[in-house]
């Protein structure tokens, strides 16, 4: 989605450090809570490794759950 903000507004806040930053504090699992910061090219690039990882069958973008069109997007960038 930042990467068709940018495409379509001509806009690279995206692609500012921490510009897109994501704050997990899971409530079960007793695990700490984390903080991801990436940049628009550097999220792209992390999905694709995990793609890459997981033999192409998708990223789970929510627990337990892969998108296969959320997924698309990266491959084609």
């Amino acid at each position: 989605m930042v990467s068709l903000h940018a495409m379509h507004f001509d806009d690279d806040k995206y692609d500012e450090p921490e510009a897109l930053t994501f704050h997990w504090d899971p409530i079960f699992w007793d695990f700490r809570p984390e903080k991801f910061t990436y940049t628009r090219s550097t999220l792209q690039e992390a999905i694709l490794a995990e793609m890459e990882r997981l033999n192409w069958k998708g990223v789970c973008c929510e627990p337990s759950s892969i998108f296969i069109v959320c997924n698309q997007f990266p491959v084609r960038s």
